[in-house]
């Protein structure tokens, strides 16, 4: 299986399937904006500025109850399908979850460049919009898993191994400049981390089992 790091897919598998967490309804997601906002122009310790963070904070108890509730059900559906084992990306959160590092300025002593912080700072939230961790950790909690290195899982061609940047066109197309071999993006790298945790050798056509946008998994054989 393959994670989507919370962007348009939280969750891919080798064999097709999409999974998408869920987040605040547009109603919600206004609601929430706007107090962020009179948060931001409220007195510290006011009465009013505790009101509006308990307000706060009661929409975020409500999405995280409601992401919990799609970790739990989405994890039990793959256990139940692919009960056999599932190869999963070994994402380091930690570490891609960092905020971006200033940049001084080596001609302006004081002044920093761009460092694409704000940039940074969506892909921050939206990887823990994802849920990958907990997603991962409720998974092996169900069935097998095994967990296999990321590096380059979206820049390789599942069809003939060849790994550049410029395969990914985007965060949906995959096409290879290799072989020009086409794919969904996702599907492709989940495909790969399929074939990594289970040491696939390559079949053309034979693409079996189940890779997700971080994650990987072999169906339930049935028995003879």
């Amino acid at each position: 299986m393959r994670s989507g790091h919370g962007k348009r897919n939280s969750v891919a598998t080798s064999d097709g399937r999409m999974f998408h967490a869920p987040g605040f309804s547009a109603g919600e997601q206004g609601r929430f904006v706007a107090l962020q906002r009179r948060l931001s122009r409220q007195q510290k310790g006011s009465a009013n500025r505790d009101r509006t963070k308990a307000k706060l904070g009661r929409l975020r108890l409500r999405l995280a109850d409601r992401r919990g509730d799609w970790i739990e059900q989405t994890t039990t559906a793959l256990a139940d399908a692919y009960s056999a084992a599932a190869a999963v990306e070994d994402l380091p959160i930690r570490n891609m979850t960092r905020r971006a590092k200033p940049k001084p300025d080596p001609d302006n002593a004081g002044v920093f460049l761009p460092s694409g912080g704000r940039a940074k700072s969506g892909l921050n939230r939206a990887i823990l919009a994802s849920c990958w961790g907990k997603f991962a950790q409720r998974l092996d909690h169900k069935m097998s898993v095994t967990e296999v290195p990321a590096a380059h899982t979206s820049q390789e061609c599942s069809k003939c191994g060849h790994i550049c940047p410029e395969n990914r066109e985007s965060q949906a197309v995959f096409r290879c400049q290799g072989c020009g071999f086409e794919h969904h993006a996702d599907i492709n790298a989940a495909i790969n981390i399929r074939d990594r945790g289970f040491n696939f050798e390559y079949q053309p056509g034979a693409f079996w089992g189940i890779g997700c946008v971080s994650h990987a998994s072999v169906p339930h054989q049935p028995s003879r």
